[in-house]
């Protein structure tokens, strides 16, 4: 299959020399000059001369641009099956804004995404009148299931970690159907991911073992078995549970900042990281998939610490915490 993606690794190639630097986002935590900022960003391909990145429209252009490159890549693939294990994260964040706001009885189709594998319009049909036409069998079970917690219990954490299940069933389907091993090995990665913060998620609201099995994801390197051996462990004896799973620091250094301060910031960075570190494996593969796959992930990693970086930038967040959040860049 590589030989079908010579050309699109090349051009892949190109663009990732464009994509922001680490001393790059070093100098803007830095910056006080809101311009040069902006300035930097829009060389990386966020905006133009007609319509320049500002303060004000920075989050409408990142958006504009990750549907832009989204597009590019999916069209580049030829419909290829192992990118929909990314693009489903989107389909499901479409789910839980729109139960969410359902039963608030509001409208945020401001924070939709039209980055999916399903428009905006379809998703709103299939969440709004309980509709299995148009989406995936998962897609469904989440709806329901979801709409049904949120009314019983009033939680909206709920609705995250029943999306959450859902959606790395599709992923880890769509990986098996690619049949690729870095992928797989990337969603067996994002799998652990997702359990070990579920798994914080439901111990800190003194959820029963019983519920965490309801929710668990099977297809990661830990499986539920080694969960339930851990789950009153100390830090060292949780970490070494996770000897397979490449999440590094995620598990030592952001579990003990999450239970001393509550905040999921710095693990979820943690988090990033480690699958950046992972997709650092495509920069030895010549042509093929992989490079897709690993630019896919990496943009979407660069657009998030856009956003990180702008709104931290905007909030007044001195330069140190701002730089605890920033992910690594792919380089």
């Amino acid at each position: 299959m590589g030989t079908d993606y010579i050309f699109a690794s090349s051009y892949i190639r190109s663009l990732e020399r464009t994509m922001l630097k680490e001393d790059q986002f070093r100098s803007m935590i830095s910056s006080n000059n809101i311009d040069e900022i902006c300035n930097t960003i829009q060389s990386a391909g966020y905006g133009n001369e007609n319509e320049p990145i500002t303060p004000a429209n920075y989050q409408h252009i990142v958006g504009q641009t990750k549907r832009a490159w989204k597009n590019e890549i999916i069209a580049m693939s030829e419909g290829y099956e192992g990118l929909k294990a990314l693009i489903y994260i989107n389909d499901y964040h479409n789910i839980k804004v729109l139960i969410k706001a359902e039963a608030l009885g509001v409208d945020r189709s401001d924070i939709l995404l039209d980055t999916g594998t399903r428009s905006t319009v379809i998703m709103k049909d299939a969440v709004l009148n309980r509709k299995s036409d148009d989406v995936t069998p998962f897609m469904y079970k989440a709806i329901m299931e979801s709409a049904e917690a949120l009314a019983r219990t009033g939680d909206p954490q709920l609705v995250d970690t029943i999306c959450d299940k859902y959606c790395f069933i599709d992923i880890n389907e769509s990986a098996e159907l690619a049949n690729n091993e870095f992928i797989k090995g990337f969603v067996r990665l994002y799998t652990d991911i997702i359990n070990f913060m579920t798994y914080l998620r439901v111990k800190a609201v003194g959820g029963s073992w019983t519920y965490f099995r309801e929710v668990f994801v099977h297809g990661g390197n830990v499986d539920e078995l080694v969960f339930s051996r851990i789950t009153e462990a100390d830090v060292g004896t949780f970490a070494k549970a996770f000897t397979n799973s490449e999440m590094g620091e995620a598990v030592t250094i952001g579990r003990e900042h999450y239970e001393k301060t509550k905040d999921f910031s710095i693990l979820e960075k943690l988090c990033d990281d480690a699958l950046m570190e992972y997709i650092d494996k495509a920069k030895a593969i010549s042509y093929g998939p992989e490079v897709l796959f690993a630019y896919m992930v990496a943009k979407h990693i660069e657009a998030k610490n856009i956003r990180v970086l702008m709104g931290g930038k905007l909030a007044g967040i001195e330069p140190e915490k701002l730089a605890e959040r920033i992910r690594r860049a792919y380089e």
